[in-house]
């Protein structure tokens, strides 16, 4: 059996601190047939240098230098000078288990069709050591019907919302990401959404297993966590993502978990962003759950069901400073 070639792309900003750690991993993966495309998106710092040095010890190593235009122009970038039969994505300043795309391999050699290999990762604090650090596994095996080291597809998993929807801990067969024109939204957070959400509902086969390869750093200064009004950028992409599943049938029997998942993402965004536009936010989160409420006509018995259903009274409730001030209570008990 021919050994299929995998295509990593890495988007590299600034982040020589962490860059060998990362190229490490990749470098000494057990799997070999690997392309490893760093795309340098306009670094300030020495992070160019030590691609360039590393490139000359690892001819894998391909770096396209671009001006900054973000992670998902250098990630879209970088998926179109693939090579590979499957196409995966990591950050350069996390890392993974040297044993990652060996499992891959090991997938692929059973001769199961499968257009998306999935394993599971966890994040850690910066700094964290070995001794102190608790992992966060970004899914559970449960939520996917209990279906380790087995195919599985959206009709499997429970809450298609649940977890993490990110896409570094993912392999995407190449021929798939073409067909259904995958890419990432430039100049926009939560690319990762979108990208993975569309693969998720279009994929008939996805081999899942149960294994933490990936890491991610958890920075203080990440986008995710400080992107003030790029977060307004959260209503497109759920709409997107909502469009995704009425085109692929998937609408009514989501429509439940998309309503949970927008307001608890609403709270989380809303409390984690600063003053000046938390007003804003606020305003369009009630506009948007009210529209929701009347257009899909849930039924309500459902709705207070939810888990965290006070989350959802609260913000047709009050206005954003009394909203703000039942968060804070509520995380002090």
């Amino acid at each position: 059996m021919q050994e299929p070639k995998i295509s990593i792309v890495v988007p590299v900003y600034n982040t020589a601190k962490y860059l060998e750690q990362c190229l490490n991993s990749l470098c000494l993966q057990t799997y070999r047939n690997l392309e490893i495309i760093c795309v340098n998106d306009g670094s300030e710092d020495n992070s160019l240098e030590i691609l360039e040095k590393y490139s000359k010890l690892d001819p894998r190593i391909v770096i396209i230098n671009q001006e900054n235009q973000g992670q998902s122009a250098a990630r879209n970038n970088g998926q179109a000078a693939a090579t590979g039969d499957w196409i995966t994505f990591v950050d350069s300043d996390d890392w993974l288990n040297i044993e990652a795309y060996e499992e891959f391999y090991k997938a692929y050699q059973t001769g199961k069709d499968f257009e998306i290999f999935m394993f599971n990762a966890a994040s850690y604090p910066d700094g964290a050591t070995e001794e102190n650090i608790v992992l966060k596994p970004f899914y559970s095996i449960e939520n996917w019907g209990g279906k380790n080291n087995t195919i599985v597809n959206y009709d499997d998993c429970q809450n298609p919302l649940e977890g993490n929807l990110a896409v570094y801990n993912k392999i995407f067969r190449k021929d798939f990401v073409q067909k259904y024109g995958l890419k990432f939204p430039v100049g926009k957070n939560f690319e990762d959404k979108i990208y993975w959400m569309k693969a998720l509902l279009n994929a008939k086969a996805i081999y899942i297993i149960d294994r933490i390869l990936y890491y991610y750093r958890l920075q203080a200064s990440s986008v995710t966590h400080n992107a003030g009004r790029k977060n307004l950028n959260i209503f497109p992409t759920l709409a997107q993502i909502k469009d995704e599943m009425v085109k692929t049938n998937h609408w009514n029997e989501s429509k439940y978990a998309m309503l949970q998942y927008k307001y608890r993402q609403y709270a989380w965004f809303f409390f984690s962003m600063g003053e000046d536009c938390r007003n804003e936010f606020f305003e369009a989160a009630v506009e948007d759950l009210k529209k929701d409420i009347q257009e899909n006509k849930y039924r309500m018995d459902v709705v207070k069901n939810l888990q965290d259903s006070q989350l959802i009274g609260a913000f047709l409730q009050f206005n954003a400073d009394e909203f703000y001030e039942k968060l804070v209570s509520n995380l002090e008990k």
